[in-house]
């Protein structure tokens, strides 16, 4: 298993123009997210999804780094939390 296969790439739609934002799941214990995605329903309902594909739930994120605030980036931060208790 090399370092990339510990790294998943989580493409969110988002409400604007520009294609998807990129959050990326980095498979650790406990798993960090890498980024956050915009707030929008469908963005947090494909993270649950993406999550549930490797087996893991919103409650199980123990981080989550952002890159920058933009909203695309940081705008799902306070869901994911609330959710998992993770550090921000």
């Amino acid at each position: 298993m090399t370092a990339h296969d510990d790294i998943v790439r989580f493409p969110l739609p988002m409400p604007f123009p520009g294609g998807p934002v990129n959050v990326h799941l980095v498979r650790r214990d406990p798993p960090v997210l890498i980024d956050a995605g915009p707030n929008t329903s469908e963005a947090w309902d494909r993270l649950q999804d993406r999550l549930r594909e490797q087996g893991l739930r919103v409650a199980d994120i123990g981080a989550v780094f952002i890159t920058h605030g933009h909203l695309d980036h940081a705008g799902l931060l306070g869901h994911i939390v609330d959710e998992s208790g993770a550090q921000a």
